[in-house]
């Protein structure tokens, strides 16, 4: 310390310095007055100074005061190069209203530059400080720069002995920090009134070093620390403020011209008068020990007598005012711990003792002495090595020989690590590993290791007032973040969390259920929408692109509400879309009524003047419905006319009929159907005229004439029965052909005999069906009566002559017969005719075989197509056919077994689990229509159908209207009854009633394909019926045209009354038609896919199943196949929902 050698002497030698002030060059000296009650205040010739208070900044006393502000004694204050004559520019911060939040009260000090007022935040309810700079100074690039440095400074730390900076801007008075209020004046006032008591000044001392520790762990130099910058709350605690000098260690920002001379001149270390740039930490340490000298003397450091200071703080501020950095205090907790060692008068028990010399109280004591005799201190202690006892003086152990003084030395150097290590991790807010690290030093008992037993008393103390202050910063953070949040503030609410420490940002504190961390994630979300939404309003409304603004603006306005123009914004767009929802209505009525007067495209080019905005489903289905019809129209016109064109006018009446009813007003068309109307009535009137001249031709047994007769009849008009017919007449064709040729031999050989007995066979075959051969009849007449003439001319009068003659005969007679069939047999198992075989000769070994053998090909057909019935009827042991039964029995009995369920509108459902079977009817079923082909078919997903048609009731829920009550097109609409069918349901409302139960229910709801209601109405038979091929008993499971319509009863009836099927399913025969999914295709069945078929990808019409009220028995069978264009909705159509599962 040579520099303050003199001071402890008494005498003064002369200082002389010499200060450059940016651009003007000053010289001064400052001669050290022989007295020592020196102020720092008086000039060179003993004159009295007087306060230059022309220099007074924002950062002076006043910043957050109450009272006036004030210079600190004798201080000077410099702007370095703040130059106000700058350029004058733009920071590009946004200008902001203060006044809409903050209400000023009063001036709390003015200087040259700007000033601080007292107000209140309206919104968090709190007195606030706002500090402004003005005039030329609020246009200087530097001074703003600094400004905002001193804004950024504070902001990013957190400290309670830290004034702490809530907000900055840009208001139209310039810019501004919004800062904590801090009402109890400054230590420059406190100064004023004279020196502070020791223990006073060593409190508020201790407390701004931690701070300053604090601000210098982020790397921030605060360049002017002085009373006037440390402002007192109303219960004393100090807070140090004004970092408009602050420099960021860690960036050199160019602020600061090199040699520039920034801060307040009586409290400049020696470094800081030379230049700003050779500043650090070890400056700030420095002024805050001139600002202690100021506590404890009541005198400016302008001249430092440090015998002036209580004699036990001499040397350890001695030590903080050396002129050179490095011989100061290094740290501010260093600084900060020695002068609490220092005040609290401990001595430094790692010092040589003398023999019985207290540690403690330096009191001798004898040597035996276990307890020093003045303060009890403890003087006998352990080995550091071998922990044997010995006298605490002893420099070695006198049982190991090691030498103490080296292991104290050492275990010292640990404590001192141990204690930065607490140090950093309080500074760091990391309570618990602070307080684990501390103890280590706590638990210390060796009175030679006390040298840190004071840090750890004051230590645990701070650390507890910390961590009760953060915590309740913290909670005071978070409910202000909370308030902003609710104020739709979302960017003041996370500048609010940026100030809580990264160690707290996941702590949870009373009273908040969310973490820091949370509420920045929410804010951060919200904020950046917030501005998303704002780009895109602006960069909307810049295009005027208005459709489908109104959402955004609202979901804006959400975040936001209390803008004013996104209000008007909004009103405008409302406006607007009630335009908007006007015209929507207007088109949509007229585009009603332009469908139903069947004007397709105009109804579309209608519909299409609705803007997007307004757009709604009723539209959508309407627009749907009249382009559909409008293609299919247009699709069946264009098949008409190249029919026409092309002369090919078979089959074209159906299209032209469908055309009509899409569009009646077509005259051509109208006469195109009278003209194919007539065409179609002769050519089957032709074809009656055919059919009835084969079968007067096959009754007079004029077979190869019927095949002739026939094959004149157009390939699409030829039925299953006429080819049945044909294949008859063919047969019997050949059956004559042979006859004729046996009884021929047998005339010419005169065996009458034979040719009576094959005529009468085959005549007797023929006549079951009432058919009469009358060349063969005339033959067998001929053979007859030459028989006759021969017996008469054998004269064979004797009777017994006779008896053996007629007993030869009858012989004879018999052997003959036997003879033929031979002939037969023979001649049916040359044409594989094992049915006559077996016939003549049922144990014939060739016809059986034959049998089995067609036999076994059934089989194998049957097995293919998945028919155990028929596998069975041919082979009642066949193993894969007996398994297919057991299956079939098995999923049968499951669906029995499960009930259904309902759902929300009382519907009933019944699952019907994945299988194959039959589609379409067999080739012996009479009444089949050829478009019925059988085929093989796996419903590879279980579904629910329900159990009974719609009802008026659940229509009425799901669609609120009644398409029942006009029966316009020739059917009652019958009672009003809820559990009656619905009717009158065109394919594109049962669409729409399905995608409104999907949407309610969130499930998916549709018709079933043609595959699936097959699969269902079947229920596992390949009969006509669900219940079998006995029509007799199909009034006990249908309502249909017999115990309906002839009846009187000519309207849907209620559902369920009859018998269900095997699947528990009711009225899946007659009642109503049911819409299926699928398209109509006429050759469908030909090249369907074999699983899930749904059905042709265009098409002219929607498929009905099941039959109806209306109609005959062989219209409800499990097979039939009937449609209707979609857009269509008849008195006897419905239909009946499938769930698919989830």
């Amino acid at each position: 310390m040579k520099n303050f050698r003199w001071l402890f002497a008494g005498r003064y030698d002369k200082l002389q310095g010499s200060i450059c002030l940016t651009t003007v060059s000053v010289n001064r000296r400052h001669s050290m007055p022989d007295h020592e009650d020196s102020l720092g205040g008086e000039t060179l010739d003993g004159g009295e100074a007087e306060a230059d208070l022309s220099g007074l900044s924002l950062s002076d006393g006043a910043t957050m005061s109450d009272d006036t502000a004030a210079n600190s004694l004798g201080e000077e204050y410099t702007l370095g190069d703040a130059n106000i004559d700058d350029d004058l520019f733009d920071d590009g911060m946004k200008l902001e209203d203060l006044s809409a939040r903050y209400a000023e009260e009063s001036v709390l000090g003015k200087g040259g530059f700007g000033e601080v007022m007292l107000a209140m935040d309206k919104r968090l309810n709190r007195k606030v400080a706002i500090k402004r700079i003005q005039g030329k100074a609020a246009r200087s690039k530097t001074a703003v720069q600094r400004f905002l440095t001193e804004a950024q400074s504070i902001a990013a730390l957190n400290h309670n002995n830290i004034v702490q900076i809530y907000d900055y801007g840009r208001s139209t008075d310039g810019p501004f920090l919004i800062m904590e209020c801090v009402q109890g004046g400054s230590l420059f006032d406190k100064c004023k009134a004279g020196p502070i008591e020791p223990d006073e000044a060593v409190n508020i001392f201790s407390q701004i070093c931690d701070g300053l520790a604090q601000a210098h762990a982020a790397n921030i130099i605060h360049r002017d620390i002085k009373p006037a910058n440390i402002l007192m709350t109303e219960d004393g605690v100090p807070k140090l403020t004004d970092f408009g000098l602050a420099k960021d260690d860690t960036a050199d920002t160019g602020m600061t011209m090199e040699g520039a001379v920034i801060g307040t001149l009586d409290f400049m270390p020696p470094e800081q008068h030379q230049a700003a740039e050779l500043t650090d930490h070890r400056s700030d340490l420095w002024s805050l020990a001139a600002t202690f000298y100021q506590m404890l003397t009541g005198k400016s450091p302008k001249v430092i007598n440090i015998t002036s200071l209580p004699l036990k703080l001499q040397s350890v501020v001695a030590k903080a005012l050396e002129e050179s950095k490095e011989e100061r205090f290094q740290s501010a907790l260093e600084m900060r711990e020695a002068v609490l060692q220092a005040q609290s008068g401990t001595m430094d028990t790692s010092r040589t003792l003398g023999e019985g010399e207290c540690p403690q109280c330096a009191t001798s004591n004898p040597p035996d002495q276990k307890f020093c005799r003045e303060c009890s201190a403890q003087l006998q202690v352990n080995c550091l090595d071998c922990q044997n006892e010995m006298e605490i003086w002893d420099k070695a152990c006198g049982e190991c020989g090691a030498q103490q003084a080296s292991l104290v030395e050492k275990s010292l150097a640990r404590y001192k690590k141990v204690r930065d290590m607490a140090e950093e991790l309080l500074i760091d807010l990391q309570f618990e590993a602070a307080i684990e690290q501390s103890v280590v030093v706590g638990s210390e008992t060796d009175s030679r290791l006390q040298q840190y037993a004071g840090w750890y008393v004051d230590f645990s103390a701070r650390l507890e007032s910390s961590r009760t202050s953060e915590y309740a910063r913290l909670e005071e953070l978070l409910h202000e973040a909370l308030t902003h949040e609710q104020a739709y503030d979302y960017k003041s609410g996370l500048q609010t969390l940026e100030q809580v420490p990264a160690t707290l940002k996941k702590t949870t504190v009373s009273g908040n259920k969310d973490t820091a961390d949370e509420l920045i994630e929410r804010l951060s979300i919200k904020q950046t929408r917030l501005k998303e939404l704002e780009a895109t309003v602006r960069e909307r409304i810049g295009k005027r692109e208005i459709a489908g603004l109104l959402p955004i603006v609202n979901e804006l306005l959400t975040l936001n509400p209390g803008r004013a123009e996104v209000q008007k914004l909004k009103s405008e767009l409302e406006k607007r879309g009630v335009d908007l929802l006007e015209a929507r209505d207007v088109a949509y009525q007229q585009a009603t009524q332009q469908l139903e007067e069947q004007q397709y495209a105009e109804a579309v080019a209608t519909l299409n003047t609705v803007s997007e905005e307004v757009w709604n489903e009723q539209l959508e289905d309407l627009k749907t419905t009249a382009s559909a019809s409008l293609k299919q129209l247009n699709y069946q016109r264009d098949r008409i006319t190249s029919a026409v064109n092309a002369n090919q006018l078979k089959n074209l009446l159906p299209a032209v009929e469908e055309c009509l009813i899409l569009q009646a007003d077509q005259d051509d068309l109208v006469k195109l159907k009278q003209d194919l109307t007539n065409l179609e009535s002769q050519m089957a009137a032709r074809n009656q005229q055919i059919i009835s001249q084969a079968q007067e031709q096959m009754l007079g047994a004029q077979f190869d004439a019927v095949k002739q007769t026939l094959d004149t009849l157009a390939q699409e008009n030829r039925t299953s029965s006429t080819i049945k017919l044909r294949q008859k007449a063919h047969q019997l064709s050949a059956q004559r052909q042979r006859v004729l040729s046996s009884v021929s031999a047998a005339l010419s050989n005169e065996n009458y005999q034979v040719a009576i007995e094959e005529i009468g066979h085959y005549l007797s075959k023929i006549a079951k069906a009432d058919i009469k051969d009358l060349q063969l009849q005339q033959m067998l007449d001929e053979a007859q009566g030459k028989v006759s003439a021969a017996i008469r001319d054998k004269k064979l009068i004797k009777l017994g002559i006779v008896a053996v003659g007629v007993a030869v005969m009858l012989i004879t007679g018999a052997v003959i017969k036997i003879n033929l069939d031979a002939q037969v047999v023979e001649t049916a198992l040359a044409n594989l005719d094992w049915e006559t075989v077996l016939e003549l000769d049922p144990d014939n070994a060739e016809g059986l075989r034959l049998q089995a053998v067609e036999n076994n090909a059934a089989v194998v057909v049957a097995l293919t197509k998945g028919d155990w019935r028929t596998v069975i009827s041919l082979d009642p042991d066949n193993s894969e056919g007996l398994r297919l039964q057991a299956a079939a029995k098995k999923t049968m009995a499951e669906i029995r077994a499960r009930a259904p369920i309902t759902n929300m509108i009382n519907m009933k459902l019944k699952l019907i689990t994945a299988g194959t079977f039959m589609m379409g009817s067999p080739i012996n079923d009479t009444v089949r229509k050829h478009y019925e082909t059988q085929h093989k078919v796996t419903i590879s997903k279980s579904f629910y159908i329900q159990t009974t048609e719609v009802t008026r009731g659940q229509w009425k829920v799901v669609m609120g209207t009644k398409p029942w009550g006009i029966a316009a097109d020739g059917g009652s609409a019958g009672t009003e009854d809820a559990n009656y069918a619905a009717s009158h349901v065109n394919w594109f409302t049962a669409i729409e009633f399905c995608r409104r139960l999907s949407r309610e229910e969130g499930k998916t709801y549709r018709l079933p394909t043609e595959a699936e209601w097959e699969y269902a109405c079947r229920a596992g038979t390949n009969t006509p019926w669900s219940f079998g091929i006995d029509e007799k008993v199909l009034g006990d499971y249908a309502w249909y045209k017999e115990n309906a319509w002839d009846i009187g009863e000519q309207y849907t009836h209620q559902v369920g009354l009859k018998k269900p099927n095997a699947f528990g399913l009711y009225d899946m025969h007659g009642n109503v038609y049911e819409w299926c999914h699928d398209y109509y295709g006429e050759d469908y069945y030909k090249s369907s896919p074999a699983t899930d078929p749904l059905g042709p990808t265009l098409g002219s019409a929607r498929v009905l199943r099941g039959g109806s009220w209306v109609n005959g028995s062989h219209l409800t069978r499990s097979a039939y196949r009937n449609w209707l264009n979609g857009g269509k909705g008849n008195h006897n159509a419905g239909f009946r929902l499938v769930r698919e599962l989830d």
